[in-house]
């Protein structure tokens, strides 16, 4: 204190002090810790001793620095215990004063650079200023309240955008936290313009990714947009399959819808896809044994009744069955008229001494040595 009292006697200004506290342009280093303090400190002191030159510490820091070296200075303070509570004091007279001078949320994007982000937006720490702002600016206008959305969404491509907030939702902590809030924003607006699922799927470019999309994150939030949809459009015939099935054929869904049961991170997707697979089949009144060809089980071979697609089938048998009473059970039938009666019976032998297939096989030879 002695020191800054002496600095204020000598009548060093604003760029002088910087320099005795060898700032320079270092604008990083200013709040690590006790430079900031002595800042502050000799702010103070300054100001008891000269009450009509008065300086205010944010303008002396802005027109050093600039808003957004401040905004970044302060969020990192923000972060350290020794300096948190002076930090959110600037950064709210920082936010007051862009109110008071009255910054729409896009002129503080600005001014923060974020628009040089990109991508890269999420990785910027004054993003969370910004935000910050927005809302202090809504509370503030309540009849000119924005969303965050509507500010990025005039910034980026809807695909661009949508897929930035997916790989920062995934990234967890505040940016996840930002990225669940923007795209419940961005859910909101595409369903007030009533974008259908296949819409989105498009525009997201899902179909890109070939047969590996069930354990993508963009596929995650496509089908959450999917369910909200068919909430606000109740009885839409739209939903996750009826798009699905645009770009893949049953065989090659049913076969990815299988596969994901047994991978613990896609298990419950793939019951859920699977299910609704059997369901639409049975909307449709398909009889089993068209599914039977869809499924290209005439391929089978021996390992026919292994396969997990020989599995879904026989579920789909059963499903229809109940849905139409009077069907005739004709799995047996559909065998044979694509393996013939020699080839089926050594195909159900051989199944009879794998321990997993012994109660089908059983069954269905049973069935055949009665014809």
């Amino acid at each position: 204190t002695d020191m800054l009292e002496d600095w204020v006697k000598k009548g060093l200004i604003t760029d002088d002090t910087f320099r005795m506290l060898t700032l320079g342009n270092a604008a990083d280093e200013l709040l690590n810790g006790s430079l900031l303090s002595a800042w502050a400190t000799y702010i103070k002191v300054f100001n008891q001793e000269n009450p009509t030159q008065k300086m205010n510490l944010l303008a002396a820091l802005t027109a050093r620095f600039g808003d957004e070296a401040v905004a970044i200075m302060l969020e990192t303070a923000k972060k350290i215990r020794k300096t948190r509570s002076l930090a959110v004091s600037i950064q709210t007279e920082q936010i007051r004063h862009w109110l008071r001078t009255k910054k729409r949320p896009d002129d503080v994007f600005v001014l923060l650079k974020l628009e040089t982000a990109k991508a890269r937006l999420f990785d910027q720490p004054q993003l969370n200023t910004w935000v910050r702002y927005v809302d202090a600016f809504n509370n503030a206008n309540p009849t000119r309240s924005t969303t965050l959305f509507s500010v990025l969404n005039a910034r980026y491509y809807d695909e661009a955008l949508a897929k930035m907030l997916v790989v920062a939702k995934s990234s967890g902590g505040s940016a996840g936290s930002l990225a669940s809030r923007i795209q419940a924003e961005q859910t909101r607006y595409w369903l007030s313009v009533n974008r259908t699922p296949g819409a989105i799927f498009e525009m997201l470019q899902l179909e890109t990714l070939g047969t590996n999309f069930l354990n993508h994150p963009i596929f995650t939030a496509w089908v959450k947009y999917t369910d909200d949809f068919r909430k606000k459009n109740l009885g839409t015939h739209l939903s996750t399959l009826t798009t699905l099935r645009v770009y893949y054929s049953d065989a090659t869904l049913a076969k990815l819808f299988t596969e994901a049961r047994k991978v613990t991170k896609t298990a419950k997707i793939g019951r859920r896809l699977e299910a609704e697979l059997l369901r639409e089949w049975s909307l449709a009144v398909a009889p089993p044994a068209l599914i039977f060809e869809r499924l290209k089980l005439g391929n089978g071979g021996q390992k026919l009744f292994e396969s997990p697609l020989f599995t879904m089938w026989t579920n789909y048998i059963a499903m229809f069955k109940k849905a139409n009473p009077r069907y005739k059970d004709d799995q047996l039938a559909t065998l044979l008229r694509s393996y013939g009666r020699r080839e089926l019976t050594l195909m159900l032998i051989l199944a009879e001494k794998v321990p997993s297939t012994k109660d089908i096989a059983t069954k269905l030879r049973g069935q055949l040595s009665g014809l």
